[in-house]
């Protein structure tokens, strides 16, 4: 299981459904990434509008205008959001026939990293793997 989030501009409970491709097309709302237990954050860049990296989501995760808002809509700080990115802890001692199955590669740290390809693109620095296209 995982937890996706998002940007959301002025957001209410009531103001959007952040899977609403409407709200993806009017940028009102941003994937952000999905948090799934054990593996590396997939961070979601959008190279079409400048996300490559983490830094390049700062300006829009500071903007006051927006707000970090999990699928559950629970809104969390930047600093919540910067923590569930960046420190992340594994315990995974999975067989090479499991992580064939599952895509992924054992990181040092003890977690899953996706395998390059398809939607990841690359391995982040730390605890995050850089994501395109749709995914959740």
């Amino acid at each position: 299981m995982g937890t996706n989030f998002f940007s959301i501009l002025n957001f209410t409970q009531q103001s959007c459904d952040p899977f609403s491709l409407k709200s993806l097309e009017r940028h009102e709302s941003f994937h952000i990434g999905k948090s799934s237990i054990g593996w590396c954050f997939s961070l979601h860049v959008i190279p079409e509008i400048g996300i490559h990296s983490f830094e390049g989501w700062v300006p829009i995760l500071m903007n006051p205008e927006r707000f970090i808002v999990d699928e559950y809509q629970k809104v969390i700080s930047f600093m919540q959001l910067y923590s569930i990115i960046h420190d992340r802890k594994g315990e995974n001692n999975f067989t090479s026939e499991q992580l064939a199955a599952n895509f992924a590669i054992q990181d040092a740290s003890g977690l899953l990293r996706h395998e390059i390809g398809g939607n990841c693109i690359a391995h982040g620095p730390g605890t995050y793997d850089l994501m395109v296209g749709y995914f959740r």
